[in-house]
């Protein structure tokens, strides 16, 4: 990816970013789209995916609280309403969760 992206690598990128005095006169410098400003951002950036990334995986691999839905429970669950499901709602409760 670094060759199809044409970055410098991280340890030029370093160097380049923190050693070189006479450069940050420049007005690229100063605009920061040097070849070492680029990977750097480039390489942070890609932390970042990475790193999100795992977390959604982790996330996604976490199972929920599995819990029975049955006609006990429904009409439980109709009493503590605050509003009672008019005829439509109570035959098609599938189609309405969607």
């Amino acid at each position: 990816m670094r060759e199809r992206l044409a970055l410098v690598s991280s340890r030029e990128a370093l160097w380049k970013f923190t050693g070189q005095k006479l450069e940050r006169a420049s007005k690229i410098w100063q605009s920061s789209r040097t070849p070492a400003h680029i990977r750097l951002i480039f390489e942070e950036l890609f932390f970042i995916e990475l790193g999100l990334e795992l977390k959604r995986r982790q996330q996604k691999a976490q199972t929920g609280i599995a819990f029975r839905l049955d006609d006990r429970v429904r009409q439980a669950i109709k009493k503590i309403l605050p509003f009672h499901p008019h005829g439509g709602a109570e035959a098609r409760p599938e189609r309405d969760c969607r």
